[in-house]
């Protein structure tokens, strides 16, 4: 790395050698005489030092400089002018104000590859990522006593060594995922008053003083993965924020009526008001912000990483012969694959996805595969016997996509950030129009409207179906993926909101708590039906991520597919399919009733596994369920018995419910 400011050195005594590099660009040699540097040491020597232009930068080297230590910069420039300003490119930068950062220089070695001895090695199974904020994770744990309302508290205490004092991942285990993806860079956001939309407001690509320093978010990286969890930051670098704090790059650049060395001048589109792209033309600026996101893999040891808003990257150079947002792509590549190797990329991209620069550059790409669903169970028809025909027929296309499905995705639904009501989404995936702006149990209750209004169910069976219902699209989402899940916390919530809603980023530690209870506003429940349905859901959600990371797209099928249909009555919306894994020979049997009625009334109501893939010597007698029945709790588990007729014929001990979801482990350990 090169165009960035480093430690170079870390003595005995604590003491760092730290590299300045500042890059002005074209306003260099024309106006400014002298970049000059003050600490907050009240040393002399370090009242003013200068820097030396070498090549496109100006160069300073601190000698044993405490880490910590404040660095105060100007311009001065040929008309006696003096600027403070901030250069991009600094480790750590405090409320404007740039700090010699505290990290030891062996962390920016190149990491082993995954396939060298000593790298790590891949997960095997699929990945359940939680789309969360660090200080979201902290709002309502143990009501609240980690967490801060005043950001100067964050100054001695950061939001990631708050996290370190608590069992957040440890818990965050025990509900099955594999994954946190949140928002990393500094931001105009206030992280003691949540706000999604100030998160992405970025800049200076480095991480949130307000998370913690360098050693507080590589210690809490580590201790996630100790429980098995990765922590997946969020790189944003096209909504740089114009003026986050005085002496800003942008800033400077008004002072000397000039814009910004570091500022496109000419974008094709832009994304968010107020803010500016990165002039990706000046191969110098691609390189700097090629550094940052290196320091940042490698200083905090992360594994995966998202990138957000590759559309936008792309567009920015669509009026241009050469789309430098692709060179950026391509160049970062092969940076990664020089210095990390090991690193996986996930990425936000949809207009743009088959670009070959976004092929070559991500690993696993975004995939709205939660839409179908949402048509398939969400949208009104109002003969219930055409929906329940067409909704089974939806679902076995949908298994049959699944299976013809080339490559690697990172599959969401409307659990993901299409529950924000954002212009710019729903103008780029218009196809499902109604699914904005709401979370999926508000969804869910829109629908149970019209099945009431229909005549389908009785009113007060309302809120126990639309959180079937949306227990069921999460299952179905969870079930059709092979890679990778991505979802928020509304599951476990069930919000009925949005993600503008002040509690949404909020984790949702107390289901039976006041928080919960205005996340969960169920009009005409009593309080201990609320509690079960929230506390329901969450088991039902922990189990089913539990059975699903261990499962990924698999050559073990005896079909040569991951999935296979093996019951669709269009009848009742009874199915059921058989859902294989890489590297575990017991597949999953998912068992969901796609009409609000019950699937049958009969307790002797079976179904066919004939041709569900194992051998008749291995067929299991009984499967038990693997997940808690949802809203049935004075009922018994969910069994299937095989019957005395037919070996490869079940019968259910019960009928399901409207929209009720199960899921079965089946032991096959001869396989």
């Amino acid at each position: 790395m090169t165009a960035i400011s480093r430690v170079t050195k870390r003595h005995p005594s604590g003491m760092v050698d730290y590299q300045v590099c500042i890059y002005l660009g074209f306003l260099g040699d024309k106006k400014v005489l002298r970049v000059s540097c003050k600490t907050d040491e009240l040393i002399p020597r370090r009242w003013r030092l200068s820097a030396v232009k070498n090549g496109s930068f100006w160069e300073l080297c601190l000698h044993r400089i405490k880490p910590g230590t404040a660095l105060f910069f100007r311009l001065e420039l040929d008309d006696g002018r003096s600027i403070p300003f901030v250069p991009l490119g600094e480790s750590d930068v405090v409320n404007g104000v740039v700090r010699v950062p505290d990290y030891h220089p062996n962390w920016l070695q190149p990491q082993a590859s995954k396939n060298e001895p000593g790298g790590k090695q891949p997960n095997a199974g699929m990945a359940i990522l939680l789309e969360q904020t660090l200080e979201g994770l902290l709002a309502d744990y143990e009501q609240g006593v980690y967490f801060t309302d005043a950001i100067e508290e964050l100054l001695s205490w950061s939001v990631a060594d708050r996290i370190l004092q608590t069992q957040i991942p440890e818990m965050v285990r025990d509900l099955g995922y594999t994954e946190i993806m949140f928002p990393l860079y500094a931001s105009v956001a206030d992280r003691c008053n949540l706000d999604p939309k100030f998160n992405y407001l970025v800049y200076n690509l480095s991480p949130d003083w307000q998370l913690g320093t360098a050693n507080d978010l590589r210690s809490l990286v580590h201790r996630f993965r100790k429980c098995g969890i990765e922590l997946v930051p969020d790189l944003v670098f096209v909504h740089q924020v114009r003026n986050p704090y005085q002496g800003s790059s942008d800033d400077v650049s008004m002072h000397i009526e000039e814009i910004s060395p570091l500022e496109d001048p000419d974008p094709f589109l832009f994304r968010d008001y107020g803010t500016w792209h990165f002039n990706l033309g000046d191969p110098i600026v691609r390189e700097i912000i090629a550094d940052k996101i290196l320091e940042t893999i490698l200083v905090l040891d992360f594994q995966v990483l998202r990138v957000d808003y590759i559309d936008g990257l792309l567009m920015q150079s669509a009026n241009r012969a050469t789309n430098h947002g692709a060179l950026l792509l391509h160049e970062l590549r092969q940076r990664l694959k020089r210095d990390c190797p090991g690193v996986r990329i996930i990425g936000e991209a949809f207009q743009t996805a088959g670009d070959p620069a976004v092929v070559a550059l991500i690993d696993s790409i975004y995939a709205p595969r939660g839409f179908g669903l949402l048509d398939l169970l969400l949208n009104s028809v109002e003969d219930r016997v055409l929906a329940t025909s067409n909704t089974v027929d939806g679902l076995t296309q949908l298994v049959a996509d699944f299976n013809n499905q080339s490559h690697t995705e990172s599959n969401y639904s409307q659990l993901h950030d299409e529950c924000w009501c954002d212009h710019w989404i729903s103008r780029g995936r218009p196809h499902t129009p109604w699914a904005y702006g709401a979370m999926p149990m508000g969804l869910a209750l829109k629908r149970i409207d019209s099945l009431i209004d229909h005549g389908w169910i009785e009113p007060g069976q309302h809120i126990e179906t639309a959180v079937a219902l949306t227990i069921l699209i999460r299952t179905l989402g969870l079930a059709l993926s092979f890679s990778r899940w991505m979802e928020t916390s509304g599951c476990l919530s069930l919000d009925q909101g949005g993600l503008d809603d002040p509690l949404h980023w909020q984790f949702p530690w107390s289901p039976t708590e006041v928080h919960s209870r205005r996340l969960f506003p169920a009009a005409g429940v009593n309080e201990d039906r609320r509690r079960a349905l929230i506390t329901g859901a969450r088991a039902h959600v922990a189990a089913a991520n539990h059975l699903f990371r261990r499962l990924g797209r698999s050559e073990l099928s005896p079909f040569g597919v991951p999935l296979r249909m093996v019951h669709g009555d269009v009848q009742s919306g009874l199915t059921a399919f058989v859902r294989w894994g890489r590297d575990n020979p017991n597949p999953a049997l998912v068992l969901v009733n796609l009409s609000p009625v019950k699937a049958a009334e009969q307790p002797g109501y079976e179904i066919d596994l004939s041709s569900a893939g194992w051998k008749q010597e291995d067929n299991p007698a009984c499967l038990k369920a693997h997940t808690p029945p949802l809203l049935a709790e004075t009922e018994p588990p969910m069994v299937l018995t095989q019957s005395r007729q037919s070996a490869g014929r079940y019968q259910l001990n019960r009928p399901l419910h409207g929209y009720e979801s199960i899921l079965f482990e089946v032991p096959l350990h001869g396989r």
